[in-house]
């Protein structure tokens, strides 16, 4: 996969599929939280799962959140950025494309409750 860093997942996961990326869900703080795994299928579906630890591992599945909800994709760089323009993207891989080409402004996802018309990546 072009552009995208290799690594081996810390799961099982069965079946024929190509890794294409990690996304990190992280506290303002930098802490990890959580992980969007992101693959395609030999078919060429595409097979999109959160990950988080589990205490002695990790399992699919996202965390349980409080009151606060979902945090956004790239919170830590939005809060060490407070004036920097934000723009709402659909997808973690929009995020990280404005990320690399255009660096500031920031850019997020916004969580899916969030009706906002999407945008959309080349």
């Amino acid at each position: 996969v072009t552009g995208v860093q290799t690594c081996a997942l810390p799961i099982s996961i069965r079946g024929d599929f190509e890794f294409e990326a990690l996304h990190e869900y992280c506290e303002e703080n930098g802490s990890p939280i959580f992980w969007r795994i992101r693959a395609r299928e030999a078919n060429g579906e595409k097979w999109i799962r959160p990950m988080r630890r589990n205490g002695i591992g990790y399992t699919l599945g996202e965390p349980k959140f409080h009151t606060t909800g979902k945090p956004l994709y790239a919170l830590r760089a939005l809060t060490q950025h407070p004036d920097a323009a934000i723009w709402y993207v659909e997808g973690e891989t929009c995020a990280d494309a404005l990320e690399i080409s255009a660096a500031p402004p920031k850019s997020t996802t916004p969580p899916p409750e969030h009706s906002l018309a999407p945008a959309r990546c080349p």
